[in-house]
């Protein structure tokens, strides 16, 4: 009795706990405060302890949780030694690509915005992605991405944090709606993983992109989803001792495919 009442007390606190370090996680996600990609964050204590997890040699409180509680706690540490294997074998991504990234906030320079519009007045090929999020009981958007594509080897990353934009008149804000005017212009192409409308519907509170402005629109979405319903409807079984066949079939893919990929080319090798 006694023991089960100290569990009871436990697992309040730890729920207490809980809402307390969610209510401040939450509070610091919408700080006033524009994200600082140079800032070192620390690992969790908590992380590191659940990283030191063992199936095989559980703690001593495992053996007084309850049946459902041992279970969900030996599936978790099973998923967390699998990652943490996997983290041994193999290493860690590297792009080939040279991309720069760059914030645009308040605080972010007038230099840096220079050197961006005379870096968009060269680049035609654009990436867009825009994230929104639930702020004042209605949705706004919060991030555009934007990749400025040089060559397929080069190019620039730019995230603009829409809800830490400088004032209206001020003239950094005019230089970066300049910005996204030398983007969004008709002799450039945006491509879009969607709807090019319905990624931005949420950014034209923010005044940078202009309503109705003609633009060369590339939904890549709808035109993968074509290409795969293509590569469906090519069979895939074929008899032994076909090369011939499979040789045409590859053939017949690789055009396709390059067909695909020539359309968005930035024009550079």
């Amino acid at each position: 009795m006694v023991e089960r009442k100290k569990k009871k007390q436990q697992s309040h606190t730890n729920r207490q706990t809980f809402r307390i370090e969610k209510k401040r996680i939450s509070n610091s996600e919408h700080s006033t405060q524009p994200r600082n990609i140079d800032q070192s964050i620390p690992i969790p204590e908590s992380y590191v302890m659940a990283t030191k997890r063992s199936s095989t040699n559980p703690p001593d409180y495992f053996h007084h949780l309850t049946k459902k509680q041992q279970r969900n706690w030996m599936r978790t540490t099973k998923g967390i030694e699998k990652n943490e294997n996997l983290r041994q074998e193999h290493a860690s991504f590297e792009s080939t690509s040279h991309n720069k990234l760059v914030h645009i906030h308040r605080l972010t320079s007038a230099t840096i915005i220079k050197e961006l519009i005379e870096e968009a007045k060269d680049i035609h090929l654009y990436v867009i992605d825009t994230e929104s999020e639930m702020m004042e009981h209605r949705v706004r958007g919060a991030i555009i991405q934007i990749q400025m594509i040089k060559t397929t080897e080069q190019s620039t990353v730019v995230i603009t944090e829409t809800c830490h934009l400088p004032e209206r008149n001020s003239s950094l804000f005019k230089m970066i709606k300049q910005l996204y005017s030398t983007i969004f212009n008709s002799g450039n192409k945006i491509v879009s993983w969607g709807p090019y409308d319905k990624e931005i519907e949420n950014f034209y509170e923010y005044e940078l992109i202009e309503k109705g402005e003609f633009i060369h629109k590339i939904d890549l979405q709808n035109t993968f989803q074509k290409w795969h319903n293509q590569q469906e409807q090519i069979p895939t079984h074929l008899e032994r001792g076909s090369r011939d066949s499979t040789t045409d079939l590859d053939m017949r893919t690789d055009v396709q495919m390059k067909s695909m990929t020539s359309r968005y080319n930035c024009g550079h090798k």
